[in-house]
């Protein structure tokens, strides 16, 4: 239609590649198969990573980042600060079915090209324990900080988050500072998971936020100011992704926005396979650095073919030495002399040899005393 020929001509003035030192600040390239609003592009100066909502689940998270691994080095000079990172404004993969081996496998991806994030969106994916513990390792990692974390729409528990609040206390530079030198909580989008008994949770964690911030000298907030700004509904002390209320009434700003966090999934639905990548049989802190971006589990969608058979083994005649007699005047050391069979083997051996010997005696039971015999006898 009209309409859709001006919507793509638009989109290809906005989009489409130019040469170095063209006019235009947008440059854009698309890996294969995605449509016209997907893709990596810089524009002004700005990385923007946008896959959302583009059908990609684990197998298509690996295929994008092989892609990318090829394509995106040379495409990221362009953006690349002096100390060589490249800081993207928005790395978008919401709406997909990227579970725990997918996400892992983009974060390594990202982080081995030095690429971090202003905004990170993830929410409505099949992300479990094992992601949260990826991510929170990127926040530790990839420097500078994160402004925002979409985890919303997700299968991710109570200890996904706690590493995710783990990472943010220790790391420096929280809470972020935005346009205009003004700081504000990191926006931490976590409704609808899978968290119970929420209000008790925040408090717990509330109270080892501060115990980490105090114990790594991070903490210079008063105490009644709150580590965890949570917000409840839309109009909740005037708190936005830039704007904390605690912030204006006493000049002093929260660590994290939590938003919405009351609203959770039911606990009854089926938890995908992709969100269930985290092993409950491992010790914890070993399973935790299996899902660092340092490690890759996300070979795990790709086993390795089984071990090939081992060849069977070859019967051998373990070789008869014949008894050499000793030399005249010599004797054998008491280490290199056999030692005779027992006595009972030998007389066993010959009474199976010995022709028309007796069967062996049987166990006669011990004799009964005078009461028993007549306790046992017929009348």
């Amino acid at each position: 239609t009209q309409e859709g020929r001006r919507l793509n001509a638009g989109w290809a003035r906005r989009n489409l590649e130019v040469p170095r030192g063209a006019s235009s600040l947008e440059v854009a390239i698309l890996p294969p198969s995605a449509s016209p609003e997907h893709g990596v592009s810089v524009r002004r100066g700005r990385l923007e990573i946008a896959m959302s909502g583009c059908g990609l689940d684990d197998e298509g998270a690996e295929k994008w980042c092989i892609w990318a691994s090829t394509h995106l080095p040379a495409f990221l000079d362009q953006c690349r600060r002096e100390d060589g990172r490249v800081v993207a404004a928005t790395v978008d993969f919401s709406g997909n079915m990227v579970g725990d081996l997918g996400v892992h496998v983009i974060l390594s991806t990202l982080h081995q090209l030095s690429v971090s994030a202003v905004v990170l969106k993830l929410y409505k994916n099949h992300l479990g324990r094992a992601a949260a513990t990826a991510i929170a390792d990127w926040i530790r990692e990839s420097p500078p900080v994160l402004a925002e974390i979409h985890l919303s729409h997700n299968f991710i528990p109570m200890e996904g988050f706690e590493a995710i609040f783990d990472a943010i206390a220790v790391t420096p530079g929280y809470p972020p500072l935005h346009p205009g030198g003004r700081r504000a909580p990191v926006w931490l989008r976590l409704e609808y998971n899978l968290l119970a008994d929420v209000r008790g949770l925040l408090v717990a964690i509330e109270e080892k936020f501060r115990r980490t911030r105090a114990r790594v000298a991070r903490d210079d907030l008063p105490g009644e100011v709150p580590r965890i700004c949570r917000i409840e509904g839309r109009a909740s002390g005037g708190c936005k992704n830039d704007h904390c209320g605690w912030q204006a009434a006493s000049g002093y700003c929260p660590v994290v926005h939590v938003t919405y966090p009351t609203r959770q999934g039911s606990h009854q639905i089926s938890v995908p396979l992709e969100a269930r990548r985290w092993s409950g049989h491992a010790d914890r802190r070993t399973e935790a650095d299996r899902w660092r971006l340092c490690s890759f589990p996300s070979e795990l969608l790709h086993p390795p073919p089984p071990p090939l058979p081992l060849p069977a083994p070859v019967p051998t005649q373990a070789p008869v030495l014949a008894p050499v007699a000793p030399a005249a005047g010599s004797t054998l050391s008491v280490a290199a002399q056999p030692k005779p069979p027992p006595k009972k083997v030998l007389e066993a051996l010959q009474a199976s040899a010995a022709p028309g010997s007796p069967p062996p005696k049987a166990c006669a039971p011990p004799p009964l005393s005078g009461d028993a015999r007549a306790a046992v006898s017929p009348p």
